[in-house]
């Protein structure tokens, strides 16, 4: 088939992805209630790479059979056309007979009904021509009888029905070039025998069919009970198939879905309470018909010649017998094993649901053992010596057990969620799944509970009523904290009463910061329900963070001048600037848009960023001036990403827009002025030129005038060259680790203790940032070299202009050739930016 890649309407641009600015003011609740699953289910794609590449997804039936195709067909329609696909051909070259047989069978897996052909001559447009889909088997020179296609489609699909016969194996259909000869492989039992089963090319994706099929299947609203047996089955075969190392966040996720399945709140029904047959509603399961026996292999072969290759399953001896109407009849069936499990019980329902839960509290631990800090060790207690593994254990006290152990857990996990300490940032897929595992593990209890309660079995209701309290996650303040901030509160008025009664202006200055100090704490603690699944900045944090300020505040009244006590002034000053900065970051991050106007949210971020500055000294010398810097630095950026999502999002108000446009370029600039005094931010620096270079794109993607774009696009590329300073301190991080791993080496032969070989950077951001970097850099060197040469055409380029664009294209190819290498160590990477910078900063 000839390739039309030069041609195709949807190709992608070089410069359609610019990295977006970092702060913007925006809700970051979760969807409702009943969208939760597809929020989870979307994260978990999304951080392990697994989102479709299909613009569209199309269940297609072909006579008996139905398949899930994916297509990237370009559809077009309006007016008198609802719906055209389209395709650009040479005038000079007809269409052939396997052309035409693609044209067809996009259109009608797609239901397309008509066809726009647009012929060219050196991609000069001759002419269009509207075909109807059924037509196109008639075409000149690409005639084909639809028939002998449905014959060998049809032949294909029974051949493969009849043999692929063992569930949640993968098969390959191979056909070598040249030969006539196809071939059957069950790869699931070739890659058996090797040590890795994951070596199976398919594994992979099979599994994540398997689970998006399940996702889609249950997110379908008043979905039929019986559809619960199919899923159940997807869900399982899906987790038989990953890597628990490999891929937990899809196991965590499958599990819970697994758990959903178990209706834990439905009514009871009058009579029994669950039937004992299997294909009642209530018990989900699905009727199955008597399947005839297969042979031992699970296949029916219908050749009758035995196949030549004996890892083969079965073989086609001639694709010619493809065309054959019936040469391939399927006679065998998967017997499919989708009965939902019949639970003739209130218990034996919670139980099963509880072991899927406690299969995805697994599964989220071992990511955080892997990817977060592990607490430190206790040294007043004892490291428990276990002597065999309760998970292969069966039975409901081991359950019970093994749940205790994970909500034993999670008393520090809710004690400091916002800490690194439980391994979990709040916000991440960990902290998310854990919750939502740890909710259903509480209802189930509770369940448990009243059921056991019916029994007249006190003792074991009080049991699960402990267990279900330990699971329930709850944000509100108890009476005790209350009580316990009332007599803080009480004790610092007195002792303030008391220091200035004795004009102890000092004293008394500490104590109001202790008070200040004491408010935030409040703030924290009332922060809204829910978690991250659904925050907003509340009414009580921005009413204890402002009386935390009013108390600062009063503190610097108390001691007039920073000469009466300087570092009492300056500690007090920086506690102020925290709190308006802490204040600003979560009406950014958490904004209150059910409450308030976007306009006026950003105003108030604004203002307090302004006041978190006011009382942050950059100047003074002093212990904490990088970290004033920083935070300084931190302000701008945050202000200018706003900036710069604001005008990105304004239509209209030509005046607002420049405002915003001015902002943005100030607040980058400044940002970028202080982060170059830090040695240790290089990613920051880096992030923040990245975010000025997408501004510049963005001003100059309005921009008409060829002397325009060339001024913008020069700018970008010296906010590009002007980032030699962060690469620089990243290659030194990068240069002193390497001599520390030596010098560790070398240690270990020897025999010595190994240094401190602690780093501070964050190598997979560094990649990312490099990444979007060379993107950035080689779009920007192309639009260059494309602008000055059209320049050169028209009007002639002045000497300094050529030299620019010798420069532009050399620097160009080499760019090219380097990020075409994917072998390249990371600091080898670095080396070819600063020696391409050195480069530009040349010329």
């Amino acid at each position: 088939m000839p390739s039309s890649v030069s041609e195709d309407p949807g190709s992608s641009n070089q410069g359609s992805v610019p990295l977006e600015p970092s702060y913007v003011v925006g809700h970051v609740a979760s969807a409702p209630k009943e969208q939760n699953l597809s929020t989870l289910f979307n994260d978990g794609e999304n951080s392990q790479g697994l989102k479709n590449d299909f613009v569209r997804n199309i269940l297609w039936t072909f006579e008996d059979i139905h398949m899930l195709v994916g297509s990237n067909m370009p559809i077009f329609g309006g007016g008198r056309y609802p719906a055209v696909s389209l395709r650009l051909r040479d005038n000079n070259k007809p269409i052939n007979v396997l052309t035409g047989i693609d044209y067809w069978l996009d259109n009608l897996i797609c239901n397309v009904p008509e066809l726009v052909m647009c012929f060219h001559v050196n991609g000069i447009v001759q002419k269009y021509e509207m075909i109807k889909t059924e037509d196109i088997p008639n075409l000149e020179n690409s005639n084909f009888s639809t028939k002998v296609i449905k014959d060998i489609a049809q032949n294909i699909l029974s051949f493969l029905k009849s043999n692929c016969t063992k569930e949640g194996h993968t098969y390959w259909l191979f056909k070598a070039s040249g030969s006539d000869i196809v071939k059957l492989y069950d790869l699931t039992t070739l890659c058996e025998e090797t040590e890795d089963k994951y070596q199976n090319p398919f594994t992979m994706p099979v599994a994540i069919l398997l689970y998006k099929v399940a996702c889609n299947m249950m997110m379908k609203k008043n979905q039929n009970k019986k559809h619960y047996g199919t899923i159940r089955t997807l869900l399982l075969n899906c987790v038989k198939l990953l890597d628990k190392a490999r891929h937990p966040q899809i196991i965590a996720s499958a599990n819970y879905m697994l758990s959903e399945l178990f209706q834990l709140d439905e009514p009871k029904k009058e009579g029994a309470e669950f039937p004992l047959n299997g294909n009642s509603d209530e018990s989900y399961s699905e009727e199955e018909e008597e399947m005839p026996d297969s042979d031992e292999n699970g296949s029916y072969s219908t050749s009758s010649d035995p196949p030549d290759d004996n890892k083969a399953v079965a073989v086609i001896k001639s694709v010619g017998e493809l065309s054959v109407p019936e040469k391939y009849k399927s006679i065998h069936q998967i017997r499919p094993s989708c009965a939902f499990p019949v639970c003739h019980d209130t218990e034996e329902r919670c139980r099963l649901v509880l072991s899927y839960v406690l299969e995805g509290l697994k599964s989220v631990d071992s990511s955080i053992k892997k990817d977060g800090d592990l607490p430190a060790a206790d040294p007043t207690t004892p490291i428990p010596l276990k002597y065999e593994d309760e998970s292969t254990s069966g039975g409901p006290e081991c359950l019970e057990k093994q749940m205790a152990l994970f909500l034993d857990k999670m008393g520090s996990f809710q004690k400091d969620k916002h800490s690194s300490q439980s391994g979990m940032i709040p916000g991440s897929w960990q902290y998310k799944m854990k919750l939502q595992l740890i909710l259903k593990s509480s209802k189930a209890y509770y369940v448990l509970s009243d059921a056991a309660m019916s029994l007249q079995k006190y003792g074991r209701a009080l049991r699960y009523i402990k267990l279900a309290l330990q699971c329930h996650v709850s944000k509100s303040v108890s009476t005790a904290e209350q009580q316990l901030w009332k007599k803080s509160f009480s004790c610092f008025e007195e002792g303030i009463h008391n220091f200035e009664s004795i004009d102890d202006a000092t004293n008394s200055a500490l104590l109001l910061c202790n008070t200040g100090r004491l408010m935030r704490i409040c703030a924290q603690a009332h922060c809204a329900a829910g978690g991250d699944f659904k925050r907003e900045f509340s009414p009580e944090e921005a009413l204890y963070y402002n009386k935390a300020i009013d108390y600062y505040l009063k503190a610097l009244r108390s001691l007039g001048k920073r000469e009466m006590h300087p570092a009492v002034w300056d500690s007090v000053n920086w506690e102020l600037s925290t709190t308006y900065f802490t204040m600003a970051t979560l009406q950014q991050d958490y904004a209150p848009l059910s409450r308030k106007a976007q306009e006026q949210i950003e105003k108030e971020v604004s203002e307090a960023m302004m006041k978190s500055l006011k009382y942050c000294d950059v100047d003074t010398e002093s212990a904490r001036q990088p970290l004033c810097q920083y935070r300084a630095a931190t302000i701008h950026h945050r202000l200018a990403s706003m900036y710069h999502s604001c005008l990105r999002n304004q239509v209209g108000d030509e005046h607002q827009r420049k405002q915003h446009r001015v902002l943005a370029e100030l607040h980058y600039s400044k940002a970028v002025k202080l982060f170059q005094l830090l040695k240790d931010a290089p990613c920051e620096l880096l992030r923040v030129q990245l975010e000025r270079v997408a501004f510049a794109e963005f001003q100059m993607a309005s921009q008409n005038s060829s002397a325009g774009k060339l001024k913008t696009l020069f700018g970008a590329l010296d906010i590009l060259i002007k980032t030699q300073c962060a690469f620089q301190l990243i290659r030194k991080e990068l240069l002193a680790e390497c001599e520390q791993i030596n010098e560790d080496v070398k240690s270990s032969d020897e025999k010595t203790p190994p240094g401190d070989s602690s780093s501070n950077l964050n190598k997979d951001e560094v990649i990312k940032l490099l990444t979007i970097y060379e993107s950035r850099l080689s779009f920007l060197l192309l639009q260059s070299i494309k602008l000055l040469t059209s320049t050169k055409k028209k009007i002639g380029g002045s000497n300094e202009e050529e030299e620019v664009l010798k420069t532009n294209k050399q620097v160009y190819s080499l760019l090219l050739r380097a990020t075409a290498n994917k072998s390249v160590t990371l600091l080898a990477r670095i080396e070819v930016i600063l020696n391409l910078l050195e480069q530009l900063t040349q010329q």
